[in-house]
């Protein structure tokens, strides 16, 4: 019997270090490869009554490296990540060996998230996501980043592929750290970092781009611009500079990002508001010390970034409220009600306005918004 890991919270806790003799591969070669190595789906079996799948993650390391270095350096980070939970992060449950093209070196393993990246949930729910979805996925990812600031956890390479969307609709940050153990080893630039990961430098900082030597380097507020690029994916459904269409992207984005520039507003349906968009531009300061800590970002998306109304699927039901205020307010807001030109009994100027909103809006039959309003106007009832 399959059962997901994280409905078990009791098999999450207390695990060892070593899950290799409970997991078996489910396929003999890998299924997706990430910024930092590959990515097997296996099934973890404690006992023989249930099991359930998991994802065993190798790194991708050159022949010539230290092995004893490189578990070494693993297990020490390891011994740091594995004890963080939170409901929008993926918590790592343990390690295994004898997987990728060093079988002795360790891997990660963490719970299997069905619904898959960021990137490929928004590319195939783009027509049927709703903004109170798109919005609540921005507050998971501000939630699960705020948590890891909390604990002085780095992330490090916040993208569209290094966030996984549950069986919910829920995101979850992956691979939080893992930019602690890869880098150093292999004494890589950010530059030269992202560009294993295709996309990536759609999310990078400035200062990431301008650096040799990431150390020094204020990397929570890196975390921070990288955010602000996600939030612009998952409110808009198009990748950050979407806008650059040229025949290799990514080279003029790099060349975008050494000149000042940032990401564009993207066009189209759906839109971001204002409110939204200028939390996104705060998180994309050129200078990093501007930009917000995460428990402000997240304090700001939670409280000025309201989900917009759904649109109405059907007329309103104009039988609510006993007088001509109620009604209009109902049309048209409170702001048009208690205008001048509709405290008489005529609606004057703002008659064709009306029409406009009942016919276009309401999607009431033009017939029956004309008598509507002569109703409005001669009847001092409503």
């Amino acid at each position: 019997m399959e059962e997901s890991m994280e409905s078990r919270d009791s098999g999450v806790e207390g695990l060892p270090d070593d899950l290799t003799p409970f997991i078996t591969r489910t396929t003999q070669d890998y299924v997706s490869g990430g910024a930092f190595g590959d990515i097997w789906k296996c099934s973890y079996s404690a006992n023989s009554d249930s099991s359930t799948f998991v994802a065993v993650k190798s790194f991708r390391f050159l022949e010539h490296h230290n092995l004893e270095q490189i578990n070494r350096k693993i297990s020490r980070e390891i011994g740091i990540l594995k004890i963080l939970r939170h409901d929008n992060i993926v918590p790592l449950l343990g390690t295994a060996t004898g997987f990728g093209q060093m079988p002795e070196s360790r891997c990660l393993v963490t719970p299997w998230i069905p619904n898959g990246t960021l990137n490929a949930y928004l590319a195939s729910n783009h027509d049927v996501l709703t903004v109170v979805a798109r919005s609540r996925m921005v507050k998971d990812v501000g939630a699960g980043l705020c948590y890891l600031h909390s604990v002085r956890v780095v992330h490090g390479d916040i993208t569209g592929a290094n966030i996984l969307i549950d069986e919910g609709g829920r995101a979850t940050l992956i691979d939080f750290g893992l930019s602690t153990i890869v880098q150093p080893l292999l004494g890589q630039s950010h530059l030269a970092a992202t560009s294993i990961h295709p996309g990536a430098i759609r999310y990078a900082a400035p200062e990431l781009i301008r650096s040799e030597d990431v150390r020094g380097l204020p990397l929570d507020k890196a975390d921070i611009y990288s955010f602000g690029c996600v939030m612009l994916q998952i409110l808009s459904g198009r990748h950050p500079w979407s806008e650059i269409i040229s025949g290799k992207p990514e080279v003029r984005i790099l060349v975008m990002i050494s000149q000042g520039h940032r990401p564009q507003r993207p066009d189209g349906h759906p839109s971001i508001i204002d409110s939204d968009w200028d939390i996104i531009k705060r998180c994309l300061l050129r200078k990093p010390e501007l930009r917000p800590s995460a428990k402000k970002v997240l304090d700001l998306v939670c409280t000025h970034a309201k989900p917009r109304a759904e649109p109405q699927t059907r007329p309103p039901n104009f039988k609510m409220g006993v007088g001509k205020s109620s009604l209009i307010n109902l049309i048209a807001g409170k702001t048009l009600a208690k205008s001048a030109a509709v405290k008489g009994s005529r609606l004057g100027e703002n008659r064709d306005m009306m029409l406009q909103i009942l016919t276009r809006r309401c999607k009431l039959p033009k017939q029956d918004a004309v008598q509507l309003l002569r109703k409005i106007e001669s009847d001092e009832n409503w």
